[in-house]
């Protein structure tokens, strides 16, 4: 774990899925845990929808526990990083999340309230 420190941003895989967040594998056998709240901005009723088991994804390591070779980690982190590299110009960065921001909050079922 010593090649990783807070701040990296560095890519493994979905390892499992629980309802409080996700563990991510990363080739040195190392895991850490995204928590459901550092998803993404915003509520996330369930994970599922954002990720699955198997996916390989970027993410910045926000907290580690050396002796016990864990780590926390944001995928919520990558956003901003994504946003800071579009810079804050217009509506760009609003109109490319709007598509996202309507789906999460639209009935699953097809019917509306």
């Amino acid at each position: 774990m010593a090649k990783f420190k807070v701040g990296d941003v560095v890519e493994g895989t979905v390892d499992g899925i629980q309802k409080y967040g996700a563990f991510i594998k990363f080739p040195d056998e190392t895991q850490g845990l995204i928590h459901i709240s550092e998803v993404t901005h915003g509520f996330v009723k369930d994970i599922n929808d954002y990720l699955h088991v198997g996916q390989k994804i970027k993410v910045e390591i926000v907290s580690m526990e050396e002796d016990k070779k864990r780590m926390s980690l944001s995928l919520r982190a990558m956003e901003d990083h994504e946003n800071s590299e579009e810079g804050k110009a217009g509506f760009e960065p609003l109109r490319k999340k709007m598509p996202i921001w309507i789906d999460a909050f639209l009935p699953k079922d097809g019917i509306s309230e």
